[in-house]
């Protein structure tokens, strides 16, 4: 049924045209092996540069300073006019003193503006200035005996409550 194929010694095995028949010489270079070469160059190029890339701050990095507080308007004068927000309410005159845009739609004198800070966490100075994290005025005040961030009330700032109750917690004051 099946051609019966004379082998000669002499020549080459298999004949041309039948390789197909045979089982390969083994590869030096095998498919796989190439595969894992290829894939393995761009993985490893990548996980170098992605070392070599600095990551970028996060919006809790320590700030202790005016230089370092976000949004914070320059070159205002006290008394003239501005937009009250209530979010980034700070600004500074060409002295470096510390201005907050009231509610009144005026800059008005404020306590030195001393950084980054949580509203309810320890403060050093009555009356100093900072900023939380999410843009929202702060001052120092005494609250019964120690020093502690708190809103200011001069400001629009975020709606204040009494208490937690839903109306509060869903943005009506």
């Amino acid at each position: 049924m099946f051609p019966t194929i004379k082998v000669d010694p002499d020549q080459p095995y298999p004949p041309a045209g039948l390789s197909f028949l045979c089982r390969a010489e083994a590869d030096p270079n095998p498919r796989g092996q190439t595969l894992r070469k290829l894939i393995a160059v761009p993985v490893l190029a990548g996980g170098l540069i992605a070392a070599l890339i600095t990551p970028a701050g996060t919006a809790s990095a320590f700030c202790d300073a005016a230089d370092c507080v976000p949004n914070v308007t320059r070159n205002v004068v006290e008394g003239t006019p501005c937009v009250p927000q209530p979010l980034y309410d700070f600004g500074l005159d060409s002295n470096s003193r510390t201005f907050v845009c009231a509610t009144t739609g005026v800059w008005l004198s404020a306590g030195s503006l001393v950084g980054l800070h949580n509203v309810a966490m320890p403060c050093d100075a009555i009356n100093e200035s900072a900023q939380d994290s999410n843009g929202i005025p702060l001052f120092c005040a005494d609250m019964g005996g120690s020093l502690q961030w708190a809103n200011r009330a001069d400001t629009p700032g975020p709606p204040r409550c009494i208490s937690a109750a839903f109306g509060c917690l869903f943005g009506r004051a």
